[in-house]
């Protein structure tokens, strides 16, 4: 770290420090609890069993349901009985107005409010603190956010971040954002796998290559990050790149690490449970599941078996190299929408999509979308090195390979992809409820 860097650095944990130090309070625990799962555990049961009793106790949802213990005794909810229900799921223990408001992104649906507490939000960015060191960054450091919500100018300049809000991913944003990583000695870049793509693409036409930036790590959040993402951004930014999986709401509920890539259970925050996809039942180790979250911190709206709309899987008896004793997903799906189906009706795993892109060049952006039972549209940002018929007859076969031959493929071509209101450019888009 350089000096305007530890600055920085002294200054938040002095900041911290005099407000009580819960955020090195919560990372010391995290860090000890990596190395010691035995009493992770306990004590994420003792506060499993202490957040029931205080929802029962203290909330009108779950007020019968008190004496109940067992996790498995309580419904699966989701957003659609908190927003029927809304005001039932605020403890009394509470004053409103002194709680944070959360706002998720509404990507596949209409944003939705989450209220925590001021610890909850403290353990949050614990957590954050806590797995950005997966790839050795620490408060201070130079580092790149790309998001959808504007920071402001003090929040930038005491974080020593640079933001990039992808409104508009063209030429013109991509070689303004190439030369800030090129000239602003950037360590660390977070944020929307879709747009470090684009950007990695963006400088490969440009001839750059690793010795030509100073990033140490890059962490891919709120989108899929497909291998193929990783591959040229850890070619072209000479660096490790892995996922988060989080959510606004929640926080951080699983990470993966460098050393094997895998993404590792947040079981000191979180009860996760793996849940069928048409009934509440465990499923089995390698089964894709329904990804069900028990906030053992959400004591102002208590989120208890809190069905995400994720998909995820399980890998089986695996003990991972990193050293990190948790159980880790194989894979993550994303939501239960971005499922889609072949003109037979049969489930599609959106990599088998993905994986039809894999080695397309020139292409720095896509989205694949299915409108009915036998129609879909894929809209592509190419650049100008594009050969377009050569290059469209193989995108067709490959898709029809994977969907059926009688699937109708609408390619369309733009300059950017539009944003959901979140910011996010999925890659994967159903529309088709089948």
């Amino acid at each position: 770290m350089n000096l305007s860097e530890r600055i920085r650095n002294i200054g938040f944990w002095g900041t911290d420090l005099l407000m009580g130090g819960a955020v090195l309070k919560n990372l010391k625990e995290l860090t000890s609890f990596s190395s010691n799962s035995s009493l992770m555990r306990k004590t994420s049961s003792i506060r499993l069993k202490e957040l029931l009793k205080h929802a029962c106790e203290t909330t009108n949802f779950y007020k019968n349901y008190k004496g109940k213990t067992d996790l498995g005794e309580f419904p699966v909810i989701g957003k659609n009985v908190i927003r029927q229900y809304y005001n039932d799921f605020l403890s009394n223990k509470y004053e409103e107005n002194s709680l944070i408001k959360v706002t998720t992104s509404g990507s596949y649906g209409t944003p939705f409010t989450f209220l925590l507490s001021k610890h909850k939000k403290k353990r949050q960015f614990s957590e954050v603190v806590f797995f950005n060191s997966w790839v050795d960054y620490k408060i201070g450091m130079k580092h790149v956010l790309i998001g959808a919500k504007d920071r402001s100018r003090i929040n930038m300049l005491l974080q020593n971040k640079i933001f990039m809000k992808p409104t508009e991913l063209d030429i013109s944003w991509l070689e303004q954002q190439r030369k800030t990583l090129l000239e602003k000695g950037v360590k660390t870049i977070i944020g929307y796998p879709s747009v470090i793509k684009a950007l990695a693409e963006f400088c490969k036409s440009k001839g750059d290559t690793a010795a030509n930036f100073n990033i140490t790590g890059i962490i891919a959040t709120s989108e899929p990050l497909y291998e193929e993402t990783r591959e040229i951004a850890e070619k072209i930014f000479g660096c490790a790149v892995v996922g988060r999986y989080a959510s606004e709401e929640l926080g951080v509920i699983a990470h993966e690490c460098i050393q094997e890539r895998n993404y590792h259970l947040n079981e000191a925050s979180y009860k996760i449970e793996l849940l069928a996809i048409d009934e509440d039942r465990p499923v089995t180790r390698g089964e894709l599941g329904r990804v069900v979250v028990t906030d053992l911190y959400s004591h102002a709206m208590p989120l208890i078996r809190y069905d995400t709309g994720d998909l995820a899987v399980l890998k089986e008896n695996f003990k991972c190299k990193c050293g990190f004793d948790s159980p880790v997903f194989e894979r993550i799906e994303g939501r239960n929408v971005e499922i889609i189906y072949n003109t037979s009706g049969i489930r599609i795993s959106p990599f088998a999509i993905n994986s039809t892109m894999r080695d397309i060049n020139h292409v720095f952006q896509f989205q694949f979308i299915q409108k009915n039972a036998s129609l879909y549209i894929l809209r592509l940002s190419v650049l100008d090195s594009y050969i377009k018929g050569e290059t469209e007859s193989i995108i067709l076969t490959r898709l029809k390979n994977v969907l059926g031959n009688d699937a109708e493929i609408i390619l369309e071509y733009t300059s950017t992809i539009p944003p959901l209101k979140s910011g996010k450019r999925p890659y994967i888009i159903s529309e088709y409820k089948k």
